[in-house]
């Protein structure tokens, strides 16, 4: 699970959301480890108040927190390998981290041999469970969504870029070229080998 925010100082707000998924989950939240970041000072008195243990690195000590550093260091890279290749601004870093953690979560990890949303949700995926992963930044064709800009005898579908999956609904985050904003589709069709940005060679056009 991966939160973006603007601004390090809104952590320990969705912290507290990320607690209660995991108290819902597997019942109580037991131990925060983290580097020795300004943005963590904040937690103390949250932590002790829910019996949370808070575990905290030797400052300029990376290796202490390994899993998380390593973690963030391959995000960077898929992000990196998402971005580049199809042309996509650098402005949309978010909605590739977001994507590249999705999938990651229905890959088998190489440590534990497992599948993380199954170990999260506790139930088995089934195949239904990966015919909608698609490429990212790739060409979208989907329905025109606002029925007032639809005509008479004019196109029913409009050309998108898929930029990865909304959280809780049944749908695909699709940017519009023309309108320049993120639209939620129900379905489509997908030129996984086809990347507008990349074609146009303009990185401005986003």
């Amino acid at each position: 699970m991966v939160y973006t925010k603007k601004r390090k100082a809104e952590s320990l707000e969705e912290f507290q959301t990320f607690k209660q998924t995991v108290e819902t989950l597997f019942k109580k939240a037991k131990a925060l480890k983290s580097d020795n970041g300004l943005e963590y000072a904040v937690f103390v008195d949250s932590l002790k108040q829910h019996g949370i243990e808070n575990r905290r690195s030797v400052t300029y000590t990376a290796e202490q927190n390994d899993r998380a550093e390593r973690l963030n260091q391959t995000s960077k890279t898929v992000v990196r390998c998402l971005l580049v290749p199809s042309g996509v601004a650098e402005s949309f870093w978010a909605e590739a981290l977001q994507f590249a953690n999705y999938v990651r979560n229905r890959c088998v990890g190489k440590a534990n041999h497992e599948i993380p949303c199954e170990v999260w949700f506790k139930r088995q995926l089934k195949k239904k469970d990966f015919l909608h992963l698609m490429t990212s930044s790739c060409e979208a064709w989907a329905a025109i969504i606002n029925p007032n800009r639809l005509k008479k005898l004019g196109p029913r579908v409009k050309k998108y870029i898929i930029l990865g999956y909304e959280d809780g609904v049944k749908g695909y985050r699709i940017w519009s070229l023309t309108e320049r904003k993120i639209i939620l589709a129900r379905d489509g069709r997908f030129g996984g080998d086809s990347f507008p940005c990349n074609q146009r060679r303009n990185k401005t056009l986003m």
